[in-house]
């Protein structure tokens, strides 16, 4: 029993010398490391990765604002082509089905028959389609009216909302974009003055 007690006390101890060897070796590298850094020699290194780093950065953000601009261009089409609709009088209603298609959205609802409505909190920029895909209700979180990929997405509803029950409730979703479109004026309800004043 002596005899294994005194040889666990050895071990301990090499690994102990180990352990100081090796932190001596990190202190050795490091001293060298900063003897090298003063000299210059990791200088220019160092500064080529930050400007690819930044380069990279700048090329990413200038795409996202490029992309978020093209998606609201394509939006304020959708708008135009509401609107002038609207300006023009005498349209009757569409009916398909059990459906009625107002006649300001009817040539939307002909370009993409997904388009269940259309909403608009004056005071805010929310001026957006809503879209309603039951059998895939995500499908417009990330696409726009042309079913193309959009990191706006547009607004969708439930799958188990409807607009044929009236004094229902309707889920609508969109994103919150940083970039202040879509959902992102709702966070301005979060101040009291701002809910009085767009109540």
């Amino acid at each position: 029993m002596q005899k294994n007690y005194h040889l666990l006390i050895c071990f301990a101890n090499k690994s102990t010398n180990i352990g100081k060897g090796r932190a001596m070796n990190f202190e050795k590298t490091f001293r060298q490391f900063q003897k090298k850094w003063r000299q210059g020699k990791y200088r220019q290194q160092v500064q080529k990765i930050s400007i690819g780093t930044g380069a990279v950065c700048a090329v990413l953000l200038i795409a996202y604002f490029m992309q978020s601009r093209q998606e609201e261009q394509a939006i304020e089409t959708l708008r135009q082509i509401r609107d002038e609709a609207s300006a023009e009088s005498g349209n009757p209603d569409l009916v398909l089905g059990d459906q009625q298609i107002l006649a300001q959205y009817q040539e939307l609802f002909m370009q993409n028959p997904d388009l269940i409505g259309w909403l608009t909190i004056d005071g805010t920029s929310i001026d957006y389609p809503v879209m309603w895909t039951p059998e895939d209700p995500e499908y417009y979180s990330h696409r726009g009216f042309d079913k193309e990929d959009s990191s706006n997405g547009l607004l969708f509803m439930d799958e188990l909302s409807s607009v044929d029950e009236y004094g229902g409730n309707v889920i609508i979703y969109g994103h919150n974009m940083k970039n202040g479109s879509m959902f992102a004026d709702l966070l301005n309800y979060e101040s009291e003055s701002y809910w009085d004043s767009h109540k």
